[in-house]
């Protein structure tokens, strides 16, 4: 929570302001958090329920919620603190697949990513 707003409801308020309209949100534990969350906010937020999630994990939940979803998708994780500039970062690139990395942030957690030297990169 920041300044009194769940990630979750902030995310949603800068998704609407930058132009998404449907937003899904991929649920498992506290479920009925989420869908209440969901009902509270309104249009075009909905969730889908993982009914694997403690056994399959995250992974599971992006296959649930890409069945879910039409067209592009914007994928974001629930717990993660982002700027309006990375949304608008990674609307302006071209591509099919569009994948928005940090630097090292010392956090203990991060996520490693190869790419090739040889390939652009915007």
């Amino acid at each position: 929570e920041l300044d009194g707003i769940t990630l979750t409801e902030r995310a949603v308020a800068r998704l609407r302001a930058a132009g998404i309209e449907e937003i899904v949100i991929v649920t498992g534990h506290l479920a009925g958090h989420y869908e209440a969350l969901a009902e509270r906010l309104g249009g075009g937020v909905r969730t889908v329920f993982n009914p694997d999630y403690a056994r399959l994990g995250s992974g599971h939940s992006l296959a649930v919620g890409l069945a879910a979803s039409a067209g592009e998708v914007l994928v974001l994780e629930s717990d993660l603190v982002w700027e309006d500039r990375a949304l608008a970062a990674m609307r302006d690139v071209e591509g099919d697949t569009v994948l928005l990395v940090s630097g090292e942030t010392a956090s203990g957690d991060e996520v490693w990513v190869w790419s090739d030297p040889n390939e652009p990169t915007p």
